[in-house]
C-alpha cells in the first residue's frame, strides 16, 4: 500500500510524490480543469437549490382570506420577517425640515428639502405642491430609478439617461398631486460599498431607505396642502422595487404603482437569458438579501400591499424582464386580490415601449383611488 500512494496519479509508473516531473506541466492544467468543475458543482447546487425555494415558499404563508381583517393578522408575521431581512427600518426625525425655494412655474411651488434623522442622516428631495385646487390634495412620492434624480423627476434635469423619467413627477404636479421625489442612493456607484458595511452589522442599503421613505410619508402629513389620508407612490425601475417593498411595510400608503420591475424574481435574479438582464451578472450587491427567496417573491410581496391598490406598468420593449413572467407574476398577486373580494385594486398595465414610466393606465389608476 505504501508504494501505491507513490505511483504517480497522471502516468502510474513513477515512484514520486504525487506527481512526476514529466506530468507536472499536465497536472497545472488538470488543476485548473479541476477548480472549474468544482465551482459548476457548486454552482449547480447553489442554483438547483434556490429554484428548489421557489417552489417551496408557499409553506411560509397561511393567508386567510374569509375577511379582511383576518388576511391582515395572517400576512402580519410576513411583514415583520420583510422588515428584518432588510435589518430593520426604524428612524427617527430630530429637527424641523430645511426648504429652499427654487423658481415655481405653472402653478407649482417648487422646493429642495432636507429631512434630518438621526445619526446625522438627511433625507434630500424636491417637493412640488400645486396651488390648485385649493385645499389639501392628495399627494405622491415619485421615485427615479437607474441614473435619475430628484431633479430629473421633475424636469430639471433632461439628460439623455433620464428620459426614460418622462418627467413623471411634474406630470403629477400638473394633475393636481403634491409630489416629493427624494434622492434614491440605491442606484449610485456608491451603493455596494454602502451596502457592504451595512451589512456587516446586519442592516441593508435598502433597508435604511425604506425607513427615510417612511419619514417623507410622516413630513407629507404635516404639510397643511396634504390630505393625510390619500398617500401614494410610483417609482420606475429601481424605484419600482422601492415603491414595491415600501408599499409592503408602510400601510399609510393607499396606492402603489411599480413600474419597469415587477416580475418573476428567481429568473431575474439568477437565470442567463438573451431576453433580459440577470443581476447576478452585474455588480448589483444591493439586489440580494439573505434568505429573501425563501419566503419572498415579488407576488408575495405585493400581496403585503392588499387590500391597497397596487399597479403594474410594464412596456413590451423593456429588456429588464420577459413579458411573459411579468403576466404570470402578476396573476398570482391578483389572485390574492381576487379571494378578497377586491379585483378591482389590482391592475396591470402593460405599453408598447421600452424601459421608460408610461403615466397613462397608471395616473388614472392613482386618480382612481387617491382623489
Amino acid at each position: 500500500m505504501k508504494e501505491q500512494r507513490n505511483i504517480c496519479v497522471n502516468c502510474g509508473t513513477h515512484k514520486v510524490g504525487i506527481h512526476c516531473f514529466d506530468c507536472i506541466g499536465t497536472s497545472i492544467r488538470d488543476a485548473e480543469i479541476i477548480r472549474k468543475q468544482v465551482v459548476k458543482e457548486m454552482d449547480t447546487h447553489y442554483t438547483d437549490s434556490v429554484w428548489r425555494a421557489s417552489e417551496t415558499r408557499e409553506k411560509n404563508w397561511n393567508r386567510d382570506y374569509s375577511s379582511l381583517d383576518n388576511y391582515l393578522l395572517s400576512v402580519n408575521s410576513n411583514r415583520i420577517n420583510l422588515i428584518n431581512l432588510m435589518g430593520g427600518i426604524t428612524l427617527d426625525m430630530v429637527s424641523s425640515p430645511v426648504f429652499q425655494k427654487l423658481e415655481s412655474f405653472d402653478g407649482i411651488t417648487v422646493q429642495r428639502v432636507w429631512l434630518p434623522l438621526n445619526n446625522g442622516i438627511r433625507v434630500y428631495g424636491i417637493l412640488l405642491i400645486p396651488q390648485h385646487p385649493i385645499g389639501p390634495k392628495p399627494a405622491v412620492i415619485a421615485q427615479h430609478g437607474f441614473g435619475g434624480s430628484p431633479e430629473a423627476t421633475v424636469g430639471y434635469n433632461l439628460e439623455e439617461k433620464t428620459q426614460y423619467l418622462n418627467e413623471f413627477g411634474l406630470q403629477l404636479a400638473r394633475r393636481g398631486y403634491v409630489v416629493f421625489a427624494p434622492l434614491m442612493m440605491n442606484n449610485t456607484p456608491d451603493s455596494s460599498r454602502l451596502n457592504r458595511k451595512g451589512t456587516l452589522i446586519g442592516k441593508q442599503l435598502m433597508g435604511l431607505e425604506i425607513g427615510m421613505t417612511v419619514k417623507v410619508v410622516d413630513f407629507l402629513e404635516t404639510l397643511p396642502q396634504v390630505n393625510s389620508d390619500r398617500i401614494g407612490y410610483m417609482g420606475i425601475s429601481q424605484g419600482g422595487m422601492m415603491g414595491l417593498w415600501v408599499g409592503a411595510v408602510e400601510q399609510r400608503i393607499v396606492a402603489t404603482v411599480c413600474s419597469g420591475f415587477f416580475t418573476k424574481r428567481t429568473p431575474k435574479m439568477i437565470e442567463l437569458s438573451p431576453g433580459y438582464t440577470a443581476f447576478m451578472e452585474t455588480g448589483d450587491d444591493n439586489k440580494f438579501f439573505w434568505g429573501q427567496l425563501n419566503e419572498f417573491s415579488d407576488s408575495d410581496i405585493a400581496s403585503l400591499i392588499c387590500p391597497r391598490a397596487f399597479f403594474v406598468e410594464a412596456g413590451t420593449e423593456d429588456t429588464c424582464f420577459s413579458m411573459d413572467h411579468v403576466k404570470d407574476e402578476f396573476a398570482q398577486v391578483k389572485d390574492v386580490y381576487d379571494k378578497l373580494g377586491i379585483p378591482e385594486k389590482a391592475e396591470l398595465g402593460i405599453f408598447k415601449g421600452p424601459h421608460q414610466i408610461h403615466g397613462v393606465e397608471s395616473f388614472q389608476f392613482l386618480d382612481k383611488w387617491l382623489k
